[in-house]
């Protein structure tokens, strides 16, 4: 029997860029096809059987709080709010400790891949990696996500935070850790996942790769938080993910 990990959903960026069009609101519960951007992720994540969920809050974390009460009353919510700038990186370290199972899948608040993600814990679980990653497809013209390059053995063997001329797959934002690898962390403060932390595990040989085909969508820019009501009308209100 698959035993679902908890969930860990980062949402304490600044959102600088997406200010001109939701203000100084917390951008993953900036308001998408009538709802706050991250109700419609934990809808789709409850559907798939996960049920604990720890918000790791920062920046505008009471507006995070306040958008979600409705799905409060039915899922465990757990908040770990940052002191400080923590990064990424230092935002999963520090809610290590209200993680109850010995993997957690780790989401970014602000972008959604619907992919199968019992999946990705099965993959997971079948291989011997402490560290794994969601990839999706290459987009030549996406210069500002992380490009990864795989071996035969699914193994990720670079990772480049938005670089510029590199081809690969792209980081779909959804990471699975063991308990130990997150132990494992640099002890910097501010840490960042994407530049501290999976640079560090490529080089160990210690972090996998699963490509997806399902599409990725982040509401980071004015651009594409403008697409995200038809993408969450198509892929996350009750269709599966392709």
């Amino acid at each position: 029997m698959l035993i679902l990990p908890d969930v860990m959903i980062l949402c304490g960026g600044q959102g600088t860029r997406l200010r001109s069009v939701v203000g100084d609101r917390q951008k993953c519960v900036a308001e998408v096809a009538g709802r706050p951007f991250l109700a419609h992720l934990l809808a789709y994540l409850e559907r798939q059987g996960f049920r604990r969920f720890i918000l790791c809050t920062g920046f505008q974390a009471e507006s995070v709080l306040s958008a979600l009460q409705a799905e409060a009353q039915r899922l465990d919510l757990v908040v770990s709010p940052e002191p400080c700038r923590l990064g990424t990186g230092g935002a999963v370290r520090q809610a290590l400790p209200l993680v109850r199972t010995d993997t957690v899948l780790v989401l970014n608040g602000d972008s959604f891949c619907p992919a199968d993600y019992p999946a990705l814990v099965r993959w997971h679980d079948a291989h011997d990696y402490p560290a794994a990653m969601l990839l999706n497809r290459p987009q030549p013209e996406r210069r500002d996500c992380g490009r990864v390059l795989l071996d035969s053995d699914s193994r990720v063997t670079a990772f480049r935070e938005k670089p510029d001329g590199v081809d690969g797959w792209i980081n779909a934002g959804a990471y699975l850790f063991t308990r130990a690898a997150v132990g494992g962390f640099p002890g910097e403060t501010p840490l960042s996942l994407e530049t501290g932390v999976f640079p560090q595990l490529a080089a160990l040989g210690q972090l996998g790769g699963q490509p997806t085909t399902a599409p990725l969508l982040d509401i980071g820019v004015p651009e594409r938080y403008r697409q995200a009501a038809a993408f969450v009308q198509a892929f996350m209100s009750g269709r599966e993910a392709p």
